[in-house]
């Protein structure tokens, strides 16, 4: 058992001169990458065959991520002609493809980039995928606590990071919504998707139930819904935007079948009258960081006429949530006449 463990993890030696390729297997990568900084890659060997690389990248410690990169020239084309280089053969078969998620309704489609060489691929996938995902690592709102077994120097400069799980995380946004006196105030943050590496959990709790959404890096951006937006910021102002839709689609559901407002904290109160509102309510989002600390992010959502907070466009106008007076009351139910219109005055008749 133990013999047939060795050959299963067992790889082929390539001849490959690369600063990023080292011939070591994927525990061995692992191992090496264990104390280097957030967002380090080692391009290896693939244990299963010589038609493929394997990309090792390290997220936080004890979490990689794993990407294969095709040998297209080791395929045979379309027309099923035979690949110009034979799939045995030990040297890089060029041209060379990634696949990663695409846009769309469907969350296993891929997408296929193609790439002469492995400098091209680095510089136009890893490198900007690597970025993607270090603006989440740093980003105040993901939780994450640095390794008690690190360095002073690894300390310093922030290499050991532990990310802390989404049970953890969970936990502690319930304790920031039971600090908050506002019923408005929404709890979110960041975290990593354990068996999903390269994949972000964005949970918010505002009433008692703790939700989440799926944000995915791809050197294109962040993969949310279905779309891809270019930068992390422009991600949760969408996320923001889409949960204050809901609420607002909840607001008019509710005034249509002429349901009370007061008594539970009231409809959401919308930007434009917070304006002429003496006690107008702060933005449910404008709150303090989140695992590391820092500042409130994103910025609080911008007034009609005015530009966002913190110098980048914000969202559409959205509502921040009102903390009611109470008892205030829907509006009116609505009135049924016949055909021969509403009663005459006085109590008289028709």
């Amino acid at each position: 058992m133990k013999q047939r463990r060795k050959l299963s993890r067992a790889f082929v030696h390539r001849p490959i001169a690369h600063p990023l390729f080292k011939n070591v297997s994927h525990g061995d990568a692992m191992k090496a990458l264990e104390e280097k900084k957030p967002g380090t890659a080692i391009i290896r060997p693939s244990v299963r065959t010589t038609e493929k690389l394997s990309v090792t990248l390290k997220i936080c410690d004890g979490i990689f991520a794993s990407h294969e990169i095709i040998e297209k020239g080791k395929q045979s084309d379309e027309d099923g002609r035979d690949p110009r280089i034979a799939p045995t053969s030990l040297v890089l078969g060029i041209p060379l493809e990634v696949e990663e998620a695409r846009p769309g309704k469907d969350a296993k489609a891929k997408e296929k980039s193609e790439f002469e060489d492995l400098d091209e691929l680095v510089a136009t996938w890893l490198e900007p995928w690597t970025a993607n995902l270090l603006s989440v690592i740093k980003d105040p709102k993901f939780y994450k606590q640095t390794n008690p077994d690190a360095s002073k120097e690894e300390r310093d400069a922030g290499t050991r990071i532990i990310a802390l799980t989404p049970e953890d995380v969970q936990y502690k946004l319930k304790e920031k919504k039971a600090a908050n006196a506002s019923k408005s105030y929404i709890a979110w943050g960041l975290c990593c998707i354990p068996d999903q590496p390269g994949s972000f959990y964005l949970m918010h709790l505002h009433n008692k139930t703790c939700m989440q959404e799926t944000i995915r890096v791809t050197s294109r951006g962040f993969l949310f819904h279905g779309t891809i937006y270019a930068s992390l910021k422009k991600t949760i102002l969408a996320f923001q935007s889409n949960y204050m839709k809901k609420m607002d689609d909840r607001r008019r559901m509710a005034t249509m079948h002429g349901q009370p407002g007061g008594g539970g904290g009231g409809a959401p109160m919308p930007v434009y009258q917070q304006q002429h509102h003496h006690h107008a309510p702060q933005s449910p989002w404008h709150q303090g960081g989140g695992g590391g600390g820092g500042p409130s992010y994103p910025p609080a959502p911008p007034m009609p006429g005015g530009p966002a907070p913190g110098g980048y466009p914000g969202p559409p106008p959205m509502h921040a949530y009102g903390g009611g007076g109470g008892g205030g009351g829907g509006p009116p139910p609505p009135q049924y006449y016949d055909r021969r219109g509403p009663p005459p005055p006085h109590g008289g008749r028709y």
